[in-house]
């Protein structure tokens, strides 16, 4: 009887298969889970202690405790995508004389690829959904402006949309400053983690944007703050800009307006 006919051996590869769905379904970050199963693997054969296992993916490589690098490496590539692909080496400290049996490494395989595709399908809808929040508040801010009655309004109305646009949403707050006057979205307070964006408007002092997170997240492009998020600001603080320079030329056309009636009056 070969050793993939061997019923014992049977038994260890469907607990080891077992066991790897479970970490790849249960643990929430990819690198510990890709860590595990190399801790797993070497159960699956005859002489456990003697197996060491490297995972290598994304230029990572994830190896089992006590991992050796032999003369007697088994290796099983995965693909991905067109551009990414991963492998498995097992190396044996002795000549293999232990037969796994291709199903169980296509096994193997496609239960770590199917965690890693589900990784990079998550992280895709995760970027179209902040993307969707960023354009979200340009559109709003964008009709704020254009249908508030003054420039004072419009500030307030932008603070109270703002933190739907990061992150954490619920754990943002935004504070706007514009010629002496300060307009803030409910619960403000500052924190240390900032965002600030200023704006120029001729013949006025000009304004700022602030964003603040209520506690600290892990580090991104710029702090806890992705560089969408800077974007955004730079953004909002030009429409804000632009607006504000609008009512100016506005109110100066009305001033000069009034002001060529009194003459025409005089005349």
């Amino acid at each position: 009887m070969t050793d993939r006919q061997n019923p014992e051996d049977v038994v260890r590869r469907f607990n080891t298969l077992t066991e790897v769905t479970k970490v790849l379904n249960e643990t929430k970050s990819l690198d510990a889970a890709l860590q595990q199963v190399c801790d797993l693997i070497p159960s699956s054969f005859v002489d456990p202690e003697n197996i060491s296992v490297n995972i290598i993916y994304n230029g990572t490589e994830y190896r089992n405790r006590n991992f050796r690098k032999t003369g007697f490496p088994e290796k099983h590539g995965f693909k991905l995508t067109k551009d990414m692909e991963g492998i498995i080496e097992i190396y044996h400290l002795y000549p293999s004389v232990t037969n796994q049996g291709d199903g169980f490494i296509t096994s193997l395989t496609s239960l770590i690829s199917g965690r890693i595709t589900n990784e990079l399908l998550s992280g895709i809808l995760y970027e179209k959904t902040e993307r969707v929040k960023e354009l979200k508040g340009l559109n709003q801010t964008s009709r704020i402006l254009s249908e508030s009655k003054s420039i004072d309004e419009s500030l307030q109305k932008i603070c109270n949309i703002l933190p739907d646009a990061y992150q954490f949403p619920e754990y943002t707050v935004a504070r706007i400053s514009y010629a002496g006057r300060e307009f803030t979205s409910s619960n403000f307070i500052e924190t240390p983690w900032t965002q600030k964006q200023s704006f120029e408007i001729p013949k006025k002092s000009g304004g700022v944007i602030e964003v603040f997170y209520l506690k600290e997240f892990p580090q991104a492009h710029e702090g806890p703050f992705l560089k969408e998020e800077r974007d955004l600001l730079i953004n909002i603080a030009n429409l804000i800009a632009g607006s504000a320079i609008k009512d100016i030329f506005n109110e100066l056309v009305y001033e000069n307006r009034e002001r060529l009636k009194e003459l025409q009056m005089i005349d």
